[in-house]
């Protein structure tokens, strides 16, 4: 079955404009699906600073535990992103440089100078992936801990103290609060 194509001006007001909203129609569902891959890294992202908190979190708590008097330790932390890392890279750098005589007697000197970087890769099953030197951890934007046995002040100078140095983090973005007692 052929259908016929019939030239813009020979289609009534209607029918172009029924082919104008279906094109825009048409039009808006592309450029909805071609924003989808982008969410979804945000989306893992996010996933992956949960994760790193929640990680984080755990390894605290067991920590505290530990601690003389304390117990029924609850942590959580807040990150400020999700880290950063660094790969190897190529670097290749040249430097030419001309020297010109100026008509008034004295000599321009222009340096140029072009760096040239590659990010190095391994061949794995998957294809290929970039060499990681250092993985920087996402910055702490603050700590709260709640738990038993912190209603004594030498208790809670101890885990600031503790966490401050543990997780590298100054002193005022960490608050330590007792639970309430079940009753």
């Amino acid at each position: 079955m052929t259908v016929p194509v019939l030239p813009l001006k020979q289609l009534g007001k209607k029918q172009r404009l029924y082919l104008l909203i279906s094109l825009l129609c048409i039009g808006i569902i592309l450029m909805i699906l071609s924003f989808t891959p982008e969410r979804s890294n945000e989306s893992q992202t996010a996933h992956e600073i949960e994760q790193e908190e929640a990680t984080m979190e755990e390894r605290l708590q067991d920590m505290l535990e530990g601690v003389l008097g304390i117990s029924n330790v609850t942590v959580f932390i807040t990150l400020e992103g999700s880290g950063r890392n660094e790969f190897e890279k190529n670097k290749q750098k040249s430097t030419s440089q001309s020297r010109e005589q100026l008509q008034e007697g004295g000599m321009r000197v222009t340096t140029d100078e072009k760096i040239d970087e590659q990010l190095i890769t391994v061949r794995e099953d998957k294809g290929e992936s970039p060499v990681l030197i250092e993985h920087h951890y996402p910055e702490i934007r603050g700590v709260l801990i709640t738990a038993n046995g912190v209603e004594d002040i030498n208790s809670r100078t101890w885990i600031i103290e503790a966490v401050s140095r543990a997780l590298d983090v100054s002193t005022h973005r960490i608050s330590v609060m007792p639970k309430k007692r079940e009753e």
